[in-house]
């Protein structure tokens, strides 16, 4: 009998998360690659220190997908924007690749991408939420977050996603 409600409970926490699973279509890795290489061209181009690519980075995948969802920019976070053609170096991703933190303080040193469709608006063109965020090195990212006064705030991103985005991984 034990095992039986085992069972029956794994199903129903299982029928919970499938329920809250985002409403609309995935990431795109595609068109994440995509803008990846476009960022890393710019700053080429620019001889700025290359950056090295987070795969997969929740905050930016889940915050890009609440801009999608919502069909609004987050207004804390990753720069996101939308976009007919993620592949094309926009005015938004040039900002974001030029951007070189003031002389003296620590520079970011990794990038996240995430891209994810927007929803339909019945031009017939498909659009995409593209979400961009540069981070510091993995080590002053955890000095950062556990021995200054950001410590409190690390996770103030989490109040910003949608409930159709929260188990976006």
């Amino acid at each position: 009998m034990l095992s039986q409600f085992r069972a029956d409970a794994s199903a129903r926490v299982w029928v919970f998360c499938f329920c809250l699973a985002p409403l609309h279509a995935a990431n795109n890795p595609r068109l994440e690659d995509d803008v990846a290489k476009a960022l890393i061209q710019i700053r080429a181009e620019a001889k700025l220190p290359r950056l090295t690519r987070i795969r997969n980075r929740e905050e930016v995948q889940q915050l890009t997908c609440t801009a999608a969802s919502r069909g609004a920019a987050v207004k804390y976070g990753p720069l996101t924007y939308k976009t007919t053609d993620p592949s094309t170096v926009t005015l938004e991703l040039r900002k974001e690749a030029l951007y070189m933190p003031p002389h003296g303080t620590v520079s970011d040193t990794r990038f996240a991408v995430a891209v994810w469709p927007a929803k339909e608006t019945g031009s017939g063109q498909q659009e995409y939420w593209v979400g961009v965020a540069l981070y510091l090195s993995p080590v002053w990212e955890l000095l950062t977050y556990t021995m200054t006064d950001d410590i409190g705030h690390r996770n103030d991103w989490k109040r910003l996603v949608s409930p159709d985005c929260k188990n976006v991984h």
